[in-house]
């Protein structure tokens, strides 16, 4: 048996969901079945919402339902640019504090939110094929489920793009960013701050997450990472060179686990086409010096659903080449802006890392047209 929705959205993150509330807040007369692989990793990063993202929850009308999932962020603490420390504290921000977030709970608590509003949630739905229908449409074969026939489909599966075969859409890459995540329980909570630390061989961020984790990564281009690993395999030495990040880390802390995955900046194309469009880190991906990556998301997931909507009500060129406009826009003003935030660090214009980014020719060609494969024995 096959069953049939007027809207699939494949991937229940923030962009999946975002798509859902606001399919269902325009068009309630719609089917729409948001598919949750239910293969989220045991550790997701701790990351930041800025107020912009607080706002669009608001707006949604989620924020109470994800609140449990946030805690404030008490400010920024960074060494960039300078050996002196610069700071934001959260109380002088126009537009309000941060939030930390515990990504599983954030993620959950936003996907059934869509589900009280009326969008059906699938949980441990893996979508493994998708076919177009003669008539329009899409079929979706689900893992050891019956497939799925959806009038139109949103691919919000984050920097997971098992779509693109089908939709003939491929992947343009701009660096070979990779990130080494650790992540630690502290019993007693060390500095709360986000702590954001530039080093000769890349950079360092660390973030808390509500009930006493964090999260300290380590990002470098991907062929740097795995040098640096064979050369020096001992995180904890590492960590202890930094100045912000190991200050940072309470005494006695506990490590938990550690993931060493893709943080490049790639945008796709095409973005969209019949009966289909791609919202989230499935169409573009920022990383995360950027500290937009959820508020992206978010934007993205609704723009698509107005996307989706004019498309079915029969306007899918205007609103296919809009979204097209709209994504590679925003594409291009992070690019511009990421490109100054490293342009600020002038402490080491001939390391590696720093090299490629003053100056992006000095990128070998191949680090430009695909997504890093990372594998790192020492990186445990």
């Amino acid at each position: 048996m096959t069953d049939r929705v007027d809207i699939a959205i494949v991937g229940a993150g923030p962009a999946g969901s975002a798509a859902a509330l606001a399919l269902r807040a325009h068009a309630p007369g719609l089917t729409v079945r948001l598919l949750d692989a239910g293969d989220a990793p045991r550790f997701r990063p701790g990351e930041v919402l800025p107020a912009a993202g607080a706002e669009m929850l608001r707006q949604l009308g989620v924020a109470a339902a994800v609140a449990p999932a946030a805690v404030p962020a008490p400010g920024l603490a960074l060494l960039w640019g300078s050996d002196r420390v610069a700071e934001r504290n959260a109380l002088f921000a126009a537009q309000g504090g941060d939030w930390h977030l515990d990504r599983n709970r954030f993620d959950q608590l936003l996907a059934h939110a869509a589900a009280e509003r009326g969008a059906k949630l699938d949980q441990k739905a893996r979508v493994t094929t998708a076919e177009p229908l003669p008539g329009g449409g899409w079929r979706l074969s689900i893992a050891h489920r019956p497939p799925l026939d959806a009038g139109f489909t949103i691919w919000a599966t984050g920097r997971r793009r098992g779509f693109l075969g089908a939709v003939r859409a491929k992947p343009q890459v701009s660096d070979r960013l990779a990130a080494h995540l650790a992540f630690y329980r502290e019993e007693t909570p060390g500095d709360r701050r986000f702590l954001l630390e530039a080093t000769p061989e890349g950079w360092w961020y660390a973030a808390a997450t509500p009930g006493g984790g964090r999260t300290i990564g380590f990002l470098t281009d991907a062929d740097l990472l795995r040098q640096s690993f064979r050369d020096s395999p001992d995180w904890a030495a590492r960590l202890g060179k930094t100045t912000l990040i190991a200050a940072g880390l309470s005494q006695g802390a506990t490590l938990l686990g550690t993931h060493t995955c893709s943080a490049t900046s790639s945008v796709i194309s095409p973005l969209t086409g019949p009966d289909w469009i791609a919202a989230g880190d499935a169409a573009c991906t920022f990383e995360p010096l950027s500290s937009q990556g959820i508020a992206k998301a978010l934007r993205s997931g609704c723009f698509a659903a107005y996307a989706a909507l004019d498309c079915l009500d029969g306007k899918a060129d205007t609103a296919r080449a809009r979204y097209e406009t709209l994504v590679q826009g925003e594409f291009s003003h992070y690019r511009a802006t990421l490109a100054q935030h490293y342009r600020a660090e002038t402490r080491w214009p001939t390391a590696v890392f720093w090299h490629r980014r003053l100056a992006p020719s000095a990128f070998p060609a191949d680090m430009r047209t695909a997504q890093p494969h990372l594998t790192l024995e020492g990186a445990r």
